[in-house]
């Protein structure tokens, strides 16, 4: 929890004083990412998504999404940027979804927990007050991120950053998922890099956003009813995808 916290607020920091790491091409990435990955590793990236138990449960919705994903970044490339862009999206969008998905609701939710005297390492303990503001500091801190207030010009036009900071928040606390979530976020980023810059017609990106979100949105469901989740505990080495099975059911 101090490790998420200290992430979250040195994030803060570095976003809003230009303090990163800005390659030649692509979305800054700030010294944060090193820390936020070993959170990851810490938590234990299996039970993140990379196990054979997630890929199963996730199965059709992942097999889509990185299918959109390969085709525009073969799009991206051709008509946009070299390599070393895609790969400073891929860096920046895994950066914001450990940050803003990982650590910004184990902070809050933890805390939050521990002030009201219940466990702060297993979410099961939580209850529903932490589990909100959980969701409502990820999604919110997500939303105010410098480059989202500058592409959205008006107050109405963060909503669209709510919506999707809320729903891949949620996603992280029911099934522990962060790699469907980092994949649809970086569709989505080149999606919209592709159609600003004229690579692909408006029609065409909306197609990618609506069929990229509905199935994102089916996907979570089913994956939690494949895990078989009715609460999540998380902790160093606990598993996020849910009550843990028993041990030699684990992939």
């Amino acid at each position: 929890m101090p490790l998420a916290a200290a992430i979250v607020a040195a994030e803060a920091y570095e976003v809003w004083t230009g303090a990163g790491w800005r390659p030649d091409a692509g979305v800054a990435v700030t010294p944060v990412l090193p820390a936020a990955v070993l959170l990851a590793t810490l938590v234990g990236w299996r039970t993140l998504g990379f196990s054979a138990r997630h890929l199963r449960a996730w199965g059709e919705c992942a097999a889509c999404t990185a299918a959109l994903l390969v085709i525009v970044s073969a799009v991206f490339l051709v008509r946009v940027g070299p390599p070393r862009a895609l790969f400073s999206f891929l860096a920046g969008a895994t950066e914001e979804e450990l940050v803003f998905r990982l650590a910004a609701p184990l902070a809050a939710g933890g805390i939050t927990a521990w002030i009201r005297r219940r466990s702060p390492v297993d979410l099961t303990a939580w209850g529903t007050g932490p589990r909100i503001v959980a969701l409502t500091v990820a999604s919110v801190s997500f939303t105010v991120a410098p480059g989202h207030l500058a592409q959205a010009g008006a107050v109405w036009r963060l909503v669209p950053f709510v919506a999707l900071g809320l729903l891949l928040s949620y996603v992280v606390l029911r099934t522990g998922n962060v790699v469907v979530g980092l994949i649809l976020h970086v569709l989505l980023n080149l999606s919209t890099v592709c159609y600003l810059t004229g690579s692909i017609p408006r029609a065409a990106w909306a197609l990618v956003v609506i069929v990229a979100l509905a199935g994102y949105a089916r996907g979570v469901e089913r994956a939690g009813r494949r895990l078989g989740l009715v609460a999540v505990a998380v902790g160093v080495g606990a598993d996020l995808g849910g009550l843990s099975p028993p041990r030699s059911d684990r992939s």
